[in-house]
């Protein structure tokens, strides 16, 4: 029962590794896309 538990228990934390993972590249992406945005508008106003 303690192997189905410690199993269990790695996939529980490999998604939770997986999802911090995820998370953290679409926050890049986006604050990337913001910063893009930003700059492109400040370069037509000139």
């Amino acid at each position: 029962m303690r192997a189905v538990f410690d199993r269990v228990s790695s996939i529980i934390e490999d998604a939770k590794h997986k999802i911090a993972h995820t998370i953290n590249n679409t926050m890049v992406q986006s604050y990337w896309s913001i910063g893009k945005e930003i700059i492109e508008e400040e370069q037509m106003g000139q």
